[in-house]
């Protein structure tokens, strides 16, 4: 059980540290810039993206564990879909609720702080 406490304790901080650039990081993917803008990226994202868009439908509720900055969390909200969104880290639920409410989709994704191997009830 200890090998798990410290896995988890080192993604934590390595994603807490990580956060504040998260933002950063999915602004240059939008514009497209800097390795973003290789066309097997894009192939990729886009590929997830259609996989997701045939497999969730209208009024379906999704869990989106490890949802980071929720791009996916809000691609399905664009559906109809309610999300819940769960990240480890608080800061970064806080920081990325910015996101949720540019996108119109507060009553849409639910918040959760947990990590994924040990979800609340």
């Amino acid at each position: 059980m200890s090998a798990y406490f410290d896995f988890v304790k080192s993604t934590s901080e390595y994603c807490d540290e990580f956060s504040s650039n998260y933002v950063k990081f999915y602004e240059i993917w939008s514009y497209r810039e800097g390795e973003f803008s290789n066309p097997k990226y894009r192939e990729g994202y886009k590929t997830v993206a259609n996989i997701l868009n045939k497999t969730a439908a209208s009024g379906e509720k999704v869990i989106d564990v490890g949802c980071g900055v929720r791009v996916w969390s809000t691609l399905l909200v664009g559906k109809g879909v309610c999300v819940t969104s769960v990240d480890n880290l608080l800061s970064m639920l806080q920081r990325l609720a910015v996101r949720t409410k540019k996108f119109g989709a507060e009553s849409k994704i639910s918040p959760v702080s947990s990590d994924g191997f040990q979800l609340p009830v």
